[in-house]
């Protein structure tokens, strides 16, 4: 409750001022007038008649406060947020993940794109692969646990920060998530197969570079003939990462 009532914008702070100035002149203007005019007799009336204009604003006050920090906290939501599939965004994904490094073991890092999802477009129109997307995104949430990361990275690509993982029950599971997830669309059953890209961020390394890495095998998986995962095991060029940073 006292959360919605602390202004988070210049302008919520402005409506607070103007209010709170209409409530004090609401409190103070008529008692001072009808004690100005007979202030033994009219002190009862004026205090009376200053609790009554003071419940209507004060409640006026209270609920423009509340929808504009109501509004305030969707947008501050919509802002980490992917709209389409209601994943976090790039940007939250890389916050969440940064802080929250690898100390004493490895985590894993995931990149999943999904294989020839262009066709899924092509031939049954993008509302529909825009609930495909939608229907991975719930799909990935089932598979890793709050203390892991996932977020669509962009287009069809997916990212995910695993902690704590064996390495080799991580790639297992994920050579079967590659191989094809059967979804009940609007339109029918619809199975997509997976490119899976998996690479270790170990405690001397930058997450850019577990996610190039990741990003390396990923390419390998498709080169590999898709819907299949495979795990990173060569050092990225310099020049590569400093590409990907930049």
């Amino acid at each position: 409750m006292f959360k919605l009532l602390v202004p988070t914008s210049g302008r919520q702070w402005f409506l607070l001022v103007f209010t709170t100035t209409l409530l004090v002149c609401a409190l103070v203007v008529p008692g001072v007038f009808l004690l100005f005019v007979n202030p033994w007799e009219n002190i009862k009336p004026a205090l009376l008649l200053a609790v009554c204009l003071s419940v209507p604003v004060v409640g006026v006050l209270y609920g423009l406060l509340a929808k504009m920090a109501e509004m305030g906290f969707a947008l501050q939501k919509m802002a980490v947020t992917d709209q389409l599939t209601g994943l976090p965004n790039r940007a939250a994904f890389y916050t969440a993940a940064l802080a929250d490094p690898p100390l004493m073991g490895p985590h894993l890092v995931l990149m999943l794109d999904i294989d020839h999802f262009k066709q899924v477009n092509d031939t049954h129109g993008h509302l529909i692969g825009d609930e495909c997307l939608f229907l991975v995104a719930r799909h990935l949430e089932r598979y890793v646990r709050p203390v892991d990361q996932v977020c669509r990275y962009g287009g069809e690509e997916f990212a995910v920060v695993l902690r704590d993982q064996d390495p080799s029950l991580i790639h297992e599971m994920s050579m079967r998530v590659a191989e094809g997830w059967t979804f009940d669309a609007s339109i029918g059953r619809i199975t997509l197969t997976f490119s899976i890209g998996i690479a270790s961020w170990t405690p001397d390394q930058r997450f850019e570079e577990a996610l190039q890495n990741a990003d390396t095998a990923l390419y390998r998986a498709k080169e590999m003939g898709r819907a299949r995962a495979a795990v990173y095991d060569e050092p990225v060029p310099a020049d590569a990462i400093a590409m990907q940073a930049g």
